[in-house]
């Protein structure tokens, strides 16, 4: 089984703070998920968010299931520095 890796960037007129706490609830990925690929968190939604941090989810794309699974690598501005 090959692995991806997906990289990018985005600017928001915010303050940072109010953008990192959005992100840092899982469950916001629903909100910004369109509601076409049938986005679904497995597993609980109540997890401290942090470097090392695994979320699994399902999708679909074109009617086709696939399990996806995200992991945090980068957490905070001292982890963005390294």
């Amino acid at each position: 089984m090959r692995t991806y890796q997906l990289q990018t960037g985005l600017w928001l007129p915010q303050h940072r703070e109010q953008i990192f706490a959005f992100f840092s609830d899982p469950r916001n990925l629903e909100k910004i998920t369109p509601p076409w690929l049938h986005f679904e968190i497995l597993g609980p939604t109540e997890v401290a968010v942090g470097r090392g941090t695994r979320i699994d989810y399902r999708l679909h794309v074109r009617r086709l299931p696939i399990r996806w699974q995200s992991e945090i690598t980068v957490w905070g501005a001292a982890d963005a520095l390294r």
